[in-house]
């Protein structure tokens, strides 16, 4: 029989101890600290996040002038970038804003993030013969220390 049940109790002891509930709270409270310390860090996040997007519009623009026939602007600038089409294949400016994939009524664009920086600012014009026009040799572009380059001959966007 339980030695609890033989000193006059009638309920054996269930439950915690004191000890234990406070070793489970300091667990958690560390594990919070932990979480909420990455939670705050969502900066680096959103530059990744920013970079990637850079690396496939700029695949998207070469691809959309290889498939329709016509040039593709892309203006990069510390702000962003957007995505331009000219009125027809054989205008020389570049005023319609190219459609997002996924959201059809919207410019395909993107706003960097507060903390991003871009390095250099360009207008690439990818060609329908893949090269890229605006450059005279293989561009480099670095994003918060991310660096991507646009190959001029082939217009491959590569994320290194």
């Amino acid at each position: 029989m339980n030695l609890l049940l033989q000193a006059g109790n009638r309920y054996p002891a269930r439950g915690f101890s004191l000890i234990e509930l406070i070793a489970v709270m300091m667990l958690l409270g560390i594990l919070g600290v932990v979480a909420l310390g990455r939670i705050g860090g969502m900066d680096g996040y959103r530059s990744l996040g920013f970079f990637n997007e850079t690396v496939n519009g700029l695949r998207y623009a070469q691809k959309l002038a290889v498939a329709t026939g016509c040039r593709v602007q892309a203006r990069i600038d510390s702000s962003g970038w957007q995505l331009w089409q000219g009125d027809s294949c054989n205008s020389a400016s570049f005023s319609l804003p190219v459609r997002d994939p996924a959201q059809r009524d919207q410019p395909y664009q993107r706003t960097a993030p507060a903390v991003s920086s871009i390095a250099p600012v360009k207008n690439l014009v990818f060609a329908p013969d893949s090269t890229v026009e605006g450059i005279s040799a293989d561009q480099t572009f670095t994003i918060d220390g991310r660096s991507l380059i646009v190959h001029r001959l082939s217009g491959w966007v590569d994320a290194l």
